[in-house]
């Protein structure tokens, strides 16, 4: 790669940044809802 290949690969990753940058708390709480969806059927048998 030379300088200026470089130079487009970095103004482009500035852009998209922001643009990612929202989209990162989601695997996050997909994780967080299969745990509620693994511990509620737990829940459930503990409390009968």
């Amino acid at each position: 790669m030379s300088g200026r290949d470089v130079a487009v690969a970095e103004r482009w990753r500035g852009a998209l940044t922001p643009l990612l940058l929202p989209l990162l708390p989601l695997p996050i709480l997909l994780l967080l809802l299969l745990l509620l969806l693994l511990l509620l059927p737990i829940l459930l048998l503990l409390s009968q």
